[in-house]
């Protein structure tokens, strides 16, 4: 930004020096502020945050000292290309054969978001599941009302286990870093009822039964327990 020079008449002597200060003005920003001094009446200021609020002003120095500040200009930097990864990314629900992942997204923002991304992977395996969902489906909505996303993955294997990350997109822009990862967790079911229980033998002290077994695709059942009642 640039600045006019001080009128002759409130100069009051040879002019030495401008100092400028820029002072943040967004929430993520109140801790940001520089100040430095030049002989220019140019200047670029370089390290701030995108998409973010800030007042600069300037003020003459002389060989007394400075002068009174300008009136304070309201600026405001662009939008980034991409975002910060989201935060905060937990799991939120786990079933049978689904879980739910919530998260905020990035801050600072860096720009308006459009969308988001999720992606999981059954651990033991190399294939990513990509979902991408605009910011106002109500996919990523939660159960309650929050300044959170959740989404819920549904038709997963029971006891497993998954790898999760989220990465959000600016408008107009693409997809920042992928978040850390979470691992969610399909969980275990009871297994049926065995059927089709036959005596095959019996003798003055013992019982031999045989039964058929209840599907168990993933070879999870590990022993049967025997209930025995005298009549």
């Amino acid at each position: 930004f640039q600045w006019e020079p001080v009128d002759c008449s409130q100069r009051h002597g040879h002019i030495v020096n401008y100092e400028y200060e820029i002072l943040g003005q967004d929430d993520w920003a109140k801790l940001e502020r520089q100040i430095a001094n030049t002989s220019e009446q140019r200047v670029t200021i370089d390290g701030l945050t995108p998409y973010t609020k800030y007042v600069v002003r300037v003020k003459a120095y002389n060989s007394v000292g400075g002068g009174p500040n300008t009136e304070n200009l309201d600026v405001m930097t662009a939008k980034a290309n991409a975002p910060l990864p989201p935060q905060d990314l937990v799991v939120a629900q786990e079933g049978p054969d689904f879980w739910m992942v919530s998260w905020l997204p990035p801050y600072p923002p860096y720009g308006p978001h459009d969308a988001h991304k999720i992606r999981y992977q059954l651990l033991g395996t190399d294939k990513w599941v990509e979902v991408e969902k605009m910011i106002g489906d109500p996919a990523l909505k939660c159960p309650t009302e929050s300044p959170r996303f959740c989404f819920n993955a549904t038709g997963l294997e029971t006891g497993s286990q998954y790898k999760v990350q989220v990465a959000t997109r600016i408008e107009g822009g693409s997809f920042g870093p992928w978040s850390k990862h979470v691992i969610a967790n399909t969980l275990k079911v009871l297994p049926d009822a065995p059927g089709s229980i036959h005596l095959i033998e019996k003798t003055d002290h013992s019982l031999h039964i045989r039964w058929t077994p209840p599907n168990d695709p993933k070879g999870e059942i590990t022993q049967y327990r025997l209930s025995i009642v005298s009549l």
